[in-house]
């Protein structure tokens, strides 16, 4: 016997058949058996199709390896747990089910509820909670909380990472930190405390000569002493000691570097001074450089004069910095060789520039002007 289908026949998609098919013999009888088949078929694979997913969601919730719960937003009424979760915790997946967040994290219930509120908006995904297991142990883990959408319902999965450990390890390493901190500033202060009796010796040694020259080789030795006294201040008064403000230490610098002079109110400064910062190793010998400069200005350049100034600027152009220190004085003297000078502050100032890649250039016009160019 032959079957044939009708002129009605119509299918759908996969495949199927719609019920209006009909399947008909030679003697034109409907046999309509094939529908019944066909939409039994359909349905088989829609029960496969969730087999499968229920297969997919036991091997990503279930037996994932990472802690899991899904809870209800609102309440916080834990859905469903996994293995993993129910291993860390300590309670059965059935106990688990029957229990709310709010038994599990030690947080006042409005917190927990604000914080499922941010993760319901998507406003945050990433917390920081203190659990408690069943036999009362506390733990601090991280929760990655995400919203989904199951059949109209819209619940949270949270995954759980257990990071005591980490936290503990790193309290440790604050407490180092703040250990290292502590005797830090007991060194500098040390340190602060010998350059300011160096400086006090220097200052009593004065008082006791009356060769000029030997006089003003330890007001020299002194003004070195206080610009870096000046640094070790701003090096480690600063939270970041790698990274100091240009303006606030050159601003400082000049005017207790002028200070040490008997001249200091004849002379009138005028600063002009980005605002940047300079790693510690730059602005070191920067200083040095600095200091010899203006205490030459302070020593020569005012003689015989009832004032003086100095105009002392500090600008960055990209990656170099330059800086320009500039008097009215009366100059250089033409027997001075300011590049092949055999003078200890002048091979200072050589040496310091050298040491930072920089470049020094002196004009002797309408007093002196000093040019330091080096690279941030």
């Amino acid at each position: 016997m032959e079957f044939y289908l009708s002129g009605k026949l119509k299918t759908g998609m996969g495949g199927s058949f719609h019920r209006n098919t009909h399947l008909i013999n030679e003697s034109k009888e409907v046999m309509g058996g094939i529908v019944i088949i066909e939409e039994k078929r359909k349905w088989k694979h829609i029960k496969d199709a969730l087999y499968e997913n229920k297969d997919l969601f036991r091997q990503t919730f279930h037996q994932n390896k990472a802690m899991m719960l899904m809870m209800k937003p609102g309440s916080g009424q834990i859905i469903d747990a996994n293995q993993a979760a129910e291993k860390f915790y300590g309670y059965t997946i059935d106990e688990l089910r029957n229990m709310s967040i709010m038994n599990i994290n030690i947080l006042p219930p409005e917190e927990i509820q604000a914080e499922m509120i941010h993760a319901l908006r998507e406003e945050r995904n990433s917390f920081i909670f203190p659990h408690k297991l069943s036999n009362g142990d506390i733990k601090t883990v991280e929760v990655f909380v995400s919203p989904v959408t199951i059949k109209g319902n819209t619940l949270l999965i949270s995954i759980v990472h257990d990071i005591t450990e980490r936290k503990l390890l790193e309290s440790k390493v604050n407490a180092l930190l703040r250990e290292k901190e502590i005797i830090l500033k007991e060194v500098h202060h040390r340190v602060k405390n010998n350059m300011n009796a160096i400086q006090g010796l220097l200052m009593l040694q004065q008082d006791t000569l009356e060769d000029p020259k030997a006089i003003q080789a330890l007001q020299v030795a002194e003004s070195r002493v206080q610009s870096m006294i000046v640094l070790y201040d701003k090096l480690f008064l600063k939270c970041d000691v790698l990274d100091i403000p240009v303006r606030e230490y050159f601003s400082v610098l000049v005017d207790e570097i002028i200070s040490l002079f008997p001249n200091k109110d004849l002379v009138n400064i005028e600063k002009t001074i980005d605002e940047f910062n300079l790693k510690h190793q730059k602005l070191f010998p920067i200083g040095i450089v600095v200091n010899e400069i203006i205490s030459n200005i302070m020593k020569y350049a005012f003689i015989g004069r009832s004032s003086g100034l100095i105009n002392f600027s500090v600008s960055l152009n990209e990656v170099q910095v330059n800086i320009v220190i500039q008097d009215n004085g009366v100059g250089l003297s033409e027997s001075v060789d300011f590049d092949n000078s055999s003078g200890f502050g002048f091979q200072l100032i050589h040496m310091m520039m050298e040491q930072i890649k920089g470049s020094i250039k002196v004009e002797n016009k309408n007093g002196t002007k000093f040019i330091l160019q080096f690279l941030i």
